[in-house]
């Protein structure tokens, strides 16, 4: 059972109420605390100082039956006197660190499978001659669902409940273990579980505005990817633009559409490896910045009047500009400005092409085949722009969506 403090603070989460009473539980009873973190009374240092707080079940993914190991966040943490500040949660001690698989109520498990697609109905949950339908994780692996990966129960609660499957890490480095003697460098088992061939994984770590934090989670994700990668799975990257930490902080702020956005968006394991090194070797931008604008939108009001300078009306305009910051409002509000421009929109993937069409208000170019050059407003990809007439048709603007990648794209071609 949940206290009104606890079911508040999952509330604030996006976390739905069925699934965080099914993981987590509220206790103010010290023995059960000790037994939990397996804290030993004999050893007087070792005497648990946790009066009250809450803990998170956590399943074997194999049997789908409870494992007696999950993270305990306390009322009052003890403050980490190496790093200056609380230890918000705590592990039970003398424990190999597993990750965390979350129960998962009837609704959110529902919501899932219409994500991806997938039956779950009684009968044809019987797969493979079964007399009995498998649990949650047994029908994610047997499906070779897409798996988030994230650090924190309460984050893999807030995806699940948004209708993704996720796993959580205890910390960004505990999905994998150090190389030993002569085992080398290998995944904890869980993952290695889930680490079947073409299975989509995703990571989505906490937005963090500390370089050096940002340079330590980005090392982890990238090891911990590569093991992913040398499985046969397909990794990406999704990246939180901040200012929420989380990414139940930004679900809840912003709404699960706005995750679904940025859950498209997601980058290749190398892309996110380039820009990484990118930013080690403190590479920086070819040309000067024109206009700095020191705000979190856009399009916030007078903000190009601020800069000094409207955007330029002709040439190159590079836009460096973080996700969620309206990068594809500002096109639009381009195209509304001007009705009567021919415009051409230029991506590299189809899926994030075709969302991007539909925000925009432009044709896409695999609904009209040939004569796609008579529209007036087109989205096109890299493959298919041997198909566009060229020959006196011209375009009054280009957009170029991810024009790293969509440059890079075109020089694989």
């Amino acid at each position: 059972m949940l206290t009104f403090k606890h079911r508040q603070e999952f509330q604030a989460s996006a976390i739905a109420p069925a699934l965080a009473t099914l993981n987590f539980q509220s206790t103010d009873d010290n023995w059960l605390i000790r037994q939990w973190l397996n804290w030993k009374a004999t050893e007087r240092w070792k005497q648990c100082p946790f009066a009250s707080g809450w803990y998170c079940h956590t399943l074997d993914p194999k049997t789908g039956e409870p494992r007696s190991w999950g993270p305990f966040k306390p009322d009052d943490p003890l403050i980490d006197t190496s790093k200056g500040r609380a230890r918000k949660y705590e592990h039970p001690a003398g424990y190999e660190t597993l990750s965390i698989l979350l129960d998962v109520d009837q609704s959110s498990w529902e919501s899932i499978a219409r994500r991806y697609r997938v039956p779950i109905t009684p009968l044809m949950l019987r797969l493979r001659d079964r007399s009995t339908a498998p649990h949650f994780w047994e029908w994610v692996w047997i499906y070779n669902l897409p798996i988030i990966i994230c650090e924190g129960a309460k984050k893999a609660a807030a995806l699940l409940s948004a209708g993704y499957v996720a796993i959580a890490l205890p910390g960004v480095w505990n999905g994998r273990k150090k190389r030993h003697g002569k085992q080398p460098e290998h995944l904890i088992p869980d993952l290695q579980h889930f680490a079947t061939p073409g299975r989509e994984i995703y990571f989505c770590f906490d937005y963090d505005t500390n370089r050096k934090t940002r340079q330590q989670v980005s090392h982890a994700l990238v090891r911990t990817g590569n093991l992913l990668e040398a499985a046969g799975c397909t990794v990406k990257v999704i990246r939180l633009p901040g200012s929420e930490k989380g990414v139940d902080d930004f679900i809840m702020a912003r709404g699960a559409e706005a995750f679904d956005q940025i859950y498209l968006d997601a980058i290749s394991l190398q892309s996110y490896e380039r820009h990484r090194q990118h930013g080690l070797m403190g590479y920086e931008l070819t040309y000067p910045i024109a206009i700095d604008l020191k705000q979190q939108y856009l399009l916030q009001p007078a903000a190009l009047n601020q800069a000094g300078m409207p955007l330029p009306t002709a040439g190159v305009v590079t836009l460096l500009s973080d996700m969620g910051t309206g990068k594809t409002e500002l096109l639009r509000q381009i195209k509304q400005d001007h009705p009567e421009a021919r415009i051409l929109n230029l991506g590299h993937r189809i899926a994030l092409l075709r969302n991007l069409a539909t925000r925009l208000g432009t044709a896409i170019y695999s609904d009209h085949g040939w004569n796609m050059w008579h529209e007036q407003w087109l989205s096109l990809t890299a493959d298919s722009l041997h198909k566009l007439k060229t020959e006196g048709n011209t375009y009054d603007y280009i957009f170029l969506d991810e024009c790293e990648q969509f440059i890079a794209h075109l020089l694989w071609l």
